[in-house]
């Protein structure tokens, strides 16, 4: 009984504090923190909690954040003696600067206005 207590109370707790920076966390991953290893992929960060918490400065904006790989493994049999571990792999963040208080550029766009370059011709 105090086990299954303890499981639901660290499957709550991991689930909230990957709900507060993870967008698309699954709702299923509960019932996969019972089997004590987790791997999850393409996780889409949310930028406005990283923007706050990571006391991005106002010229900067955040565009995209994906974790590529996590894992959580959790040793349900000896969590007196073994830590629980959770280990991001491939964090990738697109950052851009902010132009006269304008939405950021969507992944792909150039951040900066560009200017056209006049054409040269051949004749002096």
């Amino acid at each position: 009984l105090v086990k299954e207590m303890l499981q639901r109370y660290l499957s709550k707790l991991v689930l909230h504090y990957a709900r507060k920076y993870i967008s698309n966390i699954q709702a299923d991953l509960n019932l996969s923190l019972w089997g004590g290893d987790v791997v999850l992929h393409d996780l889409e960060l949310r930028l406005d909690v990283l923007q706050k918490e990571l006391k991005v400065p106002a010229g900067i904006q955040l565009v995209r954040g994906v974790i590529r790989k996590l894992r959580i493994h959790i040793p349900w049999m000896a969590l007196q003696s073994q830590p629980v571990e959770i280990t991001l792999q491939s964090v990738e963040c697109v950052v851009s600067t902010k132009v006269d208080g304008s939405r950021p550029p969507t992944p792909g766009t150039p951040s900066v206005p560009t200017t056209p370059v006049p054409e040269l011709s051949g004749t002096d």
